[in-house]
């Protein structure tokens, strides 16, 4: 199972986000931006993997917190805020979302929700901020709130559609692999 992760880790790059900033002009960018860019797929993902784990209420709650979160990043980037290491901090929540899911870790609700609120806020920004001169930024915001969407029920529906006790541990295993891409990309090993 752990020779699955090899490609993903293979494929890690340090997160420098993003396409240039003139690929950044409708929806369609928007939408395969998100499958692009390896830090946002990897951390939406996550969220989805770790959400349903939770079960109960967390499996919509977290999902749908990181998208008002990234929006509400998306919305600090067009306006011109300045966030500090964005680029470090996607990186770092590639990683202990990573861990998160390994663990199968459960802090409280609050806990929960303040990691992806940062994590999304940080996400979020990095996407305005090479968006923010285009024109039709805000189709290309609709196209990465869109595929985000997809990438957590994608984390939901892999965990629902294997139940059974190996397939968690499988589950885990892919926490760790996410975790293990994200230090990769925190530190710029590749």
């Amino acid at each position: 199972m752990f020779s699955l992760s090899i490609p993903l880790l293979m494929a890690a790059r340090p997160a420098v986000a993003h396409f240039p900033a003139h690929a950044a002009s409708g929806i369609n960018e928007g939408l395969l931006h998100a499958l692009m860019g390896l830090d946002h797929v990897l951390a939406a993902f996550a969220v989805g993997l770790w959400a349903v784990q939770r079960g109960g209420k967390y499996g919509w709650i977290l999902p749908g917190a990181f998208i008002l979160f990234m929006g509400a990043g998306w919305g600090l980037g067009l306006v011109g805020l300045d966030l500090l290491q964005r680029e470090s901090g996607t990186a770092a929540s590639v990683l202990v979302l990573g861990l998160l899911v390994m663990a199968a870790a459960r802090p409280p609700l609050g806990l929960s929700l303040g990691l992806i609120g940062l994590f999304a806020l940080l996400h979020g920004h990095s996407h305005a901020i090479q968006s923010a001169e285009v024109a039709s930024g805000l189709a290309y915001g609709t196209g990465m709130v869109i595929m985000t969407g997809l990438l957590h029920l994608a984390g939901i529906s892999v965990f629902r559609l294997l139940r059974r006790e190996r397939v968690r541990r499988f589950v885990r295993l892919t926490g760790g692999s996410i975790a293990a891409a994200g230090c990769i990309m925190a530190f710029g090993w590749i």
